[in-house]
């Protein structure tokens, strides 16, 4: 859900910056579109509006405590 809802967001003008923890992933993602591929969660520090796409909110959770250091 959360490429789907990127690439909207970068068709639509918007400047979007993506973590993805599959660099795979966000690799592909990043060279396919215009947003800006970061390497870690803490490069999302300075952004207007923080979109998540995680499975549930115990993830979310752990990810704005725990990695973004909440």
């Amino acid at each position: 859900m959360g490429r789907p809802m990127a690439e909207n967001l970068t068709r639509a003008g918007y400047a979007v910056v993506a973590y993805d923890v599959d660099t795979t992933v966000l690799q592909s993602f990043a060279t396919t579109s215009t947003a800006e591929a970061v390497a870690s969660p803490h490069q999302l520090g300075d952004v207007d509006i923080l979109i998540l796409m995680l499975p549930n909110g115990t993830i979310v959770r752990e990810f704005l405590l725990e990695k973004m250091g909440g």
